[in-house]
């Protein structure tokens, strides 16, 4: 398979209309936010089999700080991001705006790793799987903003190690130049 653009987009639209169900990970039947996040990063690596997401309870970053570690921890073990910005230790400037593919970790309501988001292809444009209500009056697979993550406190920044990302942003680059 050729991973180009469009191509992540049309993957990420696959998703609309998959409801948020804890524990879950079945395009159109139910998914919460680490596992939708996992799916789209096996994707994008080219994964044959889904890779292992610790079992966890609804809301669990809310909830059990620790636990909500473990789902984190394996991501990292799987895909080794590079970290672009991490709040505990902000040794870099937090991106203008992120790439596709990047990943992020934000926060609800105290400082704990509450949901994940996977960057999409429009600028500024994040892609995750909320039990809260979206813009359509539903929750499940949906678009929300950079502007959504930073107002709710973006904990963690991870960039995934795949060759896809240079062709891509080339592609991105010389499609923005022409017009």
């Amino acid at each position: 398979m050729s991973v180009t653009l469009e191509a992540y987009q049309a993957e990420l639209e696959t998703w609309v209309g998959t409801p948020y169900v804890p524990g879950q990970q079945k395009k159109g039947s139910g998914i919460d936010c680490i596992r939708f996040v996992f799916s789209m990063l096996d994707w994008l690596y080219e994964f044959e089999n889904p890779t292992k997401c610790p079992r966890l309870p609804s809301q669990v970053g809310m909830n059990n700080k620790p636990l909500a570690m473990t789902g984190l921890k394996a991501a990292f073990k799987a895909y080794k991001p590079e970290v672009l910005w991490n709040n505990i230790n902000p040794t870099r400037l937090m991106p203008e705006y992120p790439e596709p593919g990047d990943v992020m970790i934000i926060r609800r309501g105290d400082n704990s790793p509450a949901h994940s988001l996977i960057a999409g292809t429009r600028r500024n444009i994040l892609w995750h799987c909320d039990y809260a209500r979206g813009m359509d009056g539903n929750g499940g697979v949906m678009e929300t903003s950079y502007g959504f993550a930073q107002q709710l406190g973006i904990m963690r920044i991870w960039r995934p190690r795949i060759n896809w990302r240079t062709e891509c942003l080339i592609e991105q680059d010389s499609t923005a130049m022409a017009s």
